[in-house]
């Protein structure tokens, strides 16, 4: 197999250009500011950082095959997508006792390689629940080969029984999802006759698809960058857009938010909090806003100044800029849990990652310049420093968040720190205890399916594996019942992790809800 696992701290859905920019300080104790956006945590020492169980814990059944990514778990049923380039396959998996339910051939389609490919649930008009992704299709006579000729599919959760087929093959250039109010089957396809996407929308009820402006509005053009809606409009002049029930309800300059040289060919990032009608998020920055995009890719160095990336609280309903954060990297954070933080139902703050100085010279050998940086806890409506740890030197990525399964609640540091566990509630942190074990988090990148003319393939983005380990990255043997109590993953009483050329179910703990 050609699937490649690499220990990261970055899994967004960025563009095969966007290099990596993971923010990386290490946290110390929190500091104290008078300056009139911070306000301190309530002072507590550290000892008083719940101590996390040392109790080993036995896994109560083992698949073995070959995820790129963690399962979704759905009514008893545990999805996850296997294998590489043509052998791809979407299998499903008794969450309880790990029995196969049924697999599907599986096509990543024609999406940028940088989107995280993972399995897609929704529901009919009558509540049913379908899984649907993409096939390979026919190769058109007219066309040169491409094999990211694709139809999508969609089946019956619980037996994998086909409840809807597109009818011809088509170039997808996103993957099915549900659509914006939370039903049936959504995706883009190139429009050949003129060059553009198009949106399709297809009742998963009656089989009837909707195509264009009849699917939803700003249909002939954009792309989705978000869930709820948020779309991104136009090449070197990029607009955001918020869409719902067929309404435009805004756009904004995307410029106006995150300044020069913001695009989404760089990458984006949002987070949609539901609750608070919130979008968090960022994209990326050109290095040189002067130049289009089409003229920057001739250039052969540059420099990625790190102070320049902006982070940006959007009222969704509004299209309301709240606040921004300059120097401010949301890339560093992406991987941990936000279920337990206030973009939730939690009491955690979630974290970014401020950038003092420093630069990234490409080509290069990936290491930072001068750089200092801080890990910031921070108040999602009004983006007010909650807490913030003292700037640090920086060199790589791994100097500040250790990536673990997590909920929000709890931070690991990195190599610099001494492994710290920091409470994101306040800040206050603790040395990670003796027998402590965790879930480490690694990317995966699988080989795509690969042309006829090409001699090796491009990867794209998986999600990430887990690994049991240490607080110092390295391997640890067993679980402990503390590192399963990370994973927000749990279905029926059973958590369900992917590790490398395998799935593994653990019985939870009594008190632990599903």
């Amino acid at each position: 197999m050609g699937k490649r696992i690499a220990t990261s701290l970055v899994s967004l859905a960025l563009l095969p250009l966007v290099l990596t920019t993971a923010c990386t300080a290490s946290p110390e104790s929190p500091e104290a500011s008078a300056s009139s956006n911070t306000h301190n945590a309530k002072s507590t020492a550290a000892e008083s950082i719940a101590p996390r169980s040392t109790e080993k814990i036995k896994r109560v059944w083992t698949k073995k095959l070959e995820p790129i990514g963690q399962p979704v778990l759905q009514d008893g049923v545990a999805l996850v997508i296997t294998g590489e380039g043509q052998l791809m396959e979407l299998v499903a998996l008794n969450v309880k006792n790990g029995k196969e339910l049924w697999r599907k051939d599986y096509h990543p389609g024609d999406v940028a390689s940088g989107v995280v490919n993972a399995p897609a649930v929704t529901k009919d008009t009558q509540g049913r629940v379908r899984v649907i992704f993409l096939q390979r299709g026919q190769i058109p006579d007219e066309d040169y080969g491409t094999y990211n000729w694709t139809i999508p599919v969609a089946v019956d959760l619980k037996t994998g029984k086909e409840v809807y087929r597109g009818k011809s093959s088509e170039l997808a250039t996103s993957r099915p999802e549900k659509c914006d109010d939370g039903t049936d089957l959504c995706y883009r396809r190139w429009r050949l006759s003129n060059g553009t996407r198009e949106l399709v929308r297809v009742d998963l009820t009656t089989g009837r698809a909707e195509y264009g402006k009849d699917a939803g509005p700003l249909g002939d053009e954009g792309r989705p960058v978000g869930t709820a809606g948020l779309i991104a409009l136009g090449d070197d002049s990029e607009q955001l857009a918020r869409t719902t029930k067929g309404k435009v309800l805004w756009k904004k300059d995307m410029k106006t938010i995150f300044g020069g040289g913001a695009t989404t060919n760089w990458g984006w990032w949002f987070e949609y909090a539901k609750k608070k009608d919130l979008f968090i998020g960022a994209v990326g920055i050109r290095p040189r806003s002067d130049l289009s995009d089409s003229e920057f890719y001739k250039l052969d160095s540059y420099t990625i100044d790190q102070t320049a990336d902006v982070l940006a609280g959007i009222d969704a309903g509004t299209g309301k800029i709240l606040w921004t954060s300059r120097g401010s990297d949301p890339w560093c954070s992406f991987g941990l849990g936000k279920s337990n933080t206030r973009l939730y139902d939690g009491k955690a703050f979630p974290i970014r990652c401020e950038f003092l100085s420093g630069s990234l010279q490409v080509p290069g050998n990936g290491k930072y310049r001068k750089a200092k940086a801080r890990l910031v806890g921070f108040d999602p409506l009004t983006g007010k420093t909650a807490w913030k740890t003292k700037p640090v030197k920086i060199t790589q990525n791994d100097e500040l968040i250790r990536i673990t399964a997590g909920r929000g609640d709890y931070v690991l540091t990195g190599k610099a720190s001494g492994n710290l566990i920091v409470d994101a509630t306040s800040g206050n942190n603790r040395r990670a205890a003796a027998g402590e074990t965790f879930f480490c988090t690694v990317d995966v990148y699988y080989n795509l399916p690969i042309e006829p003319d090409e001699e090796s393939p491009d990867h794209g983005a998986g999600g990430d594996l887990y690994a049991s380990c240490k607080a110092t990255g390295k391997k640890a043997k067993g679980y402990t019942v503390g590192a399963v109590k990370d994973v927000d993953n749990a279905e029926q009483g059973v958590t369900v992790v992917a590790e490398e050329g395998r799935l593994l179910g653990f019985k939870l703990p009594s008190g632990r809800k599903s």
